[in-house]
Protein backbone atom coordinates (compact mmCIF):
# COMPACT_ATOMS: atom_id res chain seq x y z
CA UNK A 1 0.00 0.00 0.00
CA UNK A 2 1.48 3.36 -0.74
CA UNK A 3 0.95 6.60 0.97
CA UNK A 4 -2.05 7.67 -1.35
CA UNK A 5 -3.85 4.50 -0.72
CA UNK A 6 -3.76 4.85 3.14
CA UNK A 7 -4.61 8.67 3.16
CA UNK A 8 -7.45 7.87 1.32
CA UNK A 9 -8.62 5.21 3.35
CA UNK A 10 -8.62 7.88 6.52
CA UNK A 11 -11.59 8.81 7.39
CA UNK A 12 -13.02 12.18 6.48
CA UNK A 13 -13.69 14.32 9.47
CA UNK A 14 -17.23 16.19 10.51
CA UNK A 15 -16.76 19.51 11.14
CA UNK A 16 -18.11 19.30 14.38
CA UNK A 17 -16.12 16.04 15.47
CA UNK A 18 -13.49 18.44 14.49
CA UNK A 19 -14.00 21.37 16.41
CA UNK A 20 -15.60 19.34 19.67
CA UNK A 21 -13.05 16.51 20.17
CA UNK A 22 -10.48 17.00 22.77
CA UNK A 23 -7.44 18.37 20.82
CA UNK A 24 -5.53 15.11 22.74
CA UNK A 25 -8.25 12.50 21.27
CA UNK A 26 -8.24 14.32 18.04
CA UNK A 27 -4.63 13.97 17.45
CA UNK A 28 -4.70 10.38 19.06
CA UNK A 29 -7.19 9.30 16.11
CA UNK A 30 -5.37 10.92 13.67
CA UNK A 31 -2.30 9.82 14.37
CA UNK A 32 -0.33 12.69 14.63
CA UNK A 33 3.49 13.10 15.78
CA UNK A 34 3.51 16.16 17.65
CA UNK A 35 6.88 18.21 17.73
CA UNK A 36 7.43 20.87 20.39
CA UNK A 37 9.76 23.83 19.46
CA UNK A 38 10.69 26.11 22.02
CA UNK A 39 11.11 29.37 19.94
CA UNK A 40 10.51 32.84 21.37
CA UNK A 41 10.22 35.89 19.58
CA UNK A 42 10.28 34.54 15.76
CA UNK A 43 6.65 34.95 14.86
CA UNK A 44 6.41 31.66 14.74
CA UNK A 45 3.08 30.19 15.27
CA UNK A 46 2.87 26.91 14.30
CA UNK A 47 3.05 24.42 11.13
CA UNK A 48 1.55 21.04 9.92
CA UNK A 49 2.78 18.68 7.19
CA UNK A 50 2.18 15.44 5.97
CA UNK A 51 5.01 13.25 5.26
CA UNK A 52 5.78 11.43 2.20
CA UNK A 53 4.55 8.00 4.58
CA UNK A 54 1.42 9.71 5.44
CA UNK A 55 1.46 10.41 8.85
CA UNK A 56 0.63 14.03 10.10
CA UNK A 57 3.12 16.01 11.78
CA UNK A 58 2.52 19.16 13.82
CA UNK A 59 4.93 21.50 14.59
CA UNK A 60 4.28 24.03 17.85
CA UNK A 61 5.66 26.41 19.46
CA UNK A 62 5.33 25.62 23.49
CA UNK A 63 5.73 29.59 24.97
CA UNK A 64 1.62 30.08 23.82
CA UNK A 65 -1.00 30.34 25.86
CA UNK A 66 -3.19 26.92 25.70
CA UNK A 67 -5.69 28.13 24.19
CA UNK A 68 -4.61 29.98 21.32
CA UNK A 69 -2.54 26.63 20.51
CA UNK A 70 -5.20 24.82 20.87
CA UNK A 71 -7.12 27.06 18.07
CA UNK A 72 -4.21 27.00 16.01
CA UNK A 73 -3.17 23.31 16.13
CA UNK A 74 -6.77 23.28 14.89
CA UNK A 75 -7.11 25.70 12.38
CA UNK A 76 -3.54 24.07 11.02
CA UNK A 77 -4.68 20.35 10.66
CA UNK A 78 -7.72 20.79 9.07
CA UNK A 79 -5.74 22.82 6.52
CA UNK A 80 -3.35 20.31 5.40
CA UNK A 81 -6.09 17.49 5.55
CA UNK A 82 -8.24 19.34 3.40
CA UNK A 83 -5.38 20.06 1.21
CA UNK A 84 -4.83 15.65 1.28
CA UNK A 85 -8.37 15.69 -0.71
Amino acid sequence: MNSTDRTSEQPSRASGHFCETPLPQLISELNVKVVELDLQGTGFCGFAAVRQDGQLILAMPTRQPAHIQNSLARQLLQSVLQGRH
